[in-house]
């Protein structure tokens, strides 16, 4: 998540710079109060654009992060508890479900709980061993992580995975309690804020303009500017590999 700085630079200081910069070298082929209004609208759509992302992309991790706090809560929860929860979350919908053996049983459907590792092709096969001794021909395999289940003629087997399970939860108001407290602390979150990839486009624009501007008017300022945004355009390249590459790792 964002700080309060890093928030502040990119709504005050981040647009000023993008401003001053499409400006000056609007300013050099169309008059200077045509130059103004088409950098000002040109800034403004870029900064809304990128603020939608933004919030998107907010979202998204919020949803994730939630998610894989609901999967930690569940480990300090007996083997049936997702079933348990699940029925309880049903029964309040007025849908009449049972659990047996830690499983979930609804309408012809049985729902496979398999949160501490994804799935085995042997899980399964034993999953749909149960299905078909209590009549069901529809599975729903619960897992943390995607992988994909091998299809069997007669039976329609639908993984439900990751933030998917989170959502149904959710929506069902079953979470597990929170028994523990899982904390991440964050170091350099503002210069990880400042790194992010998100930030690349925005820093290419700045390092172009300011050239552009350094160029035309050999201000050294101007040229200044440019190297520190180029800088940070490629620090934000290295920063993401490094990230890319410690997840792929872990």
């Amino acid at each position: 998540m964002k700080t309060v700085f890093a928030k502040f630079i990119d709504g005050t200081l981040g647009f000023m710079l993008m401003y001053f910069a499409a400006f000056a070298v609007l300013c050099y082929f169309v008059p200077k109060s045509f130059a103004a209004l088409t950098a000002l609208s040109f800034c403004s759509a870029l900064f809304l654009i990128f603020g939608f992302k933004e919030r998107v992309n907010g979202s998204k991790t919020k949803l994730s992060k939630n998610a894989s706090e609901m999967f930690f809560n569940f480990m300090f929860e007996g083997n049936g508890a997702p079933a348990k929860l699940l029925k309880n979350g049903l029964s309040q919908k007025g849908i009449s479900s049972s659990v047996r053996g830690g499983a979930l049983y609804a309408a012809g459907t049985a729902a496979y709980f398999h949160f501490s590792e994804p799935p085995s092709q042997s899980d399964i096969a034993r999953d749909i061993a149960k299905a078909k001794r209590y009549g069901c021909k529809k599975l729903l395999v619960f897992s943390e992580i995607a992988k994909p289940f091998p299809q069997i003629d007669g039976y329609e087997i639908t993984p439900v995975t990751g933030d998917d399970v989170y959502k149904l939860f959710c929506s069902l108001d079953c979470l597990p309690k929170r028994r523990f407290e899982k904390k991440q602390k964050r170091r350099f979150a503002a210069l990880a804020s400042a790194l992010s990839k998100d930030k690349l486009p925005r820093y290419f624009l700045l390092a172009a303009g300011l050239a552009a501007v350094a160029v035309f008017t050999r201000s050294i300022i101007c040229a200044v500017c440019a190297a520190v945004a180029a800088a940070l355009f490629v620090g934000s390249i290295i920063f993401g590999a490094v990230k890319a590459k410690k997840r792929s790792a872990t």
